[in-house]
């Protein structure tokens, strides 16, 4: 019996006639938007209540937050668009068999990882909001210190997520594209490897 999932055997997964699917593609992308930017916001909001601020001033800082989630949400959907699109090229020079949205339906599903690994980003974000001082100038430089760098369980998230991704979407793209498997995993966990970096 095939795999219900590609989490465990993506291989057998796709070999099935009825994957990829663009449905469950597209839903899975969706459900991660919106599921990653209320954990956004809720992590955000927690953030802004720790910090010893006037009630307008927090009023204020969380308005602004509705309006950047919005913009996130867009990002966040362009940014899965050119992910596949990024794929899809080197997919198209390997000779692969089928259209760009193949590939991104591919991705979309891969979107299962971080769907399941959510909440343990939120412990992780809970983690972060821990280390931030109650003083709004103290707040602020520590703020600025967590951008450049990340606690350890969101940075073993991330690489869980984004390796587990892309062997999902290599093997996705070998068997549906009927490329070698070796030239797929090479974009995909290439690509891993620069996003677990950035």
């Amino acid at each position: 019996m095939s795999p219900r999932t590609p989490l465990v055997d993506p291989g057998s997964y796709f070999e099935r006639d009825d994957r990829p699917s663009l449905r469950l593609g597209l839903g899975l992308i969706g459900a991660n938007v919106v599921l990653s930017l209320l954990v956004t916001w809720w992590f955000v909001i927690r953030l802004i209540g720790r910090i010893d601020v006037s009630a307008t001033a927090r009023a204020e800082a969380e308005s602004m937050v509705s309006v950047t989630l919005f913009g996130m949400f867009f990002a966040i959907l362009i940014g899965y668009v050119l992910f596949a699109g990024i794929i899809h090229v080197f997919v198209w020079f390997a000779g692969g068999e089928r259209g760009f949205g193949t590939t991104l339906v591919i991705v979309g599903e891969s979107a299962l990882v971080s769907i399941l690994l959510l909440p343990l980003t939120a412990v992780g974000f809970g983690l972060l909001v821990q280390q931030v001082p109650a003083e709004p100038e103290a707040a602020i430089d520590a703020m600025e210190r967590m951008q450049n760098g990340t606690t350890p369980v969101l940075f073993v998230v991330g690489l869980v997520r984004g390796l587990w991704e892309a062997a999902i979407q290599a093997a996705g793209i070998a068997t549906v594209h009927e490329i070698p498997l070796g030239k797929a995993a090479l974009v995909t966990f290439g690509l891993a490897v620069i996003g677990v970096l950035l």
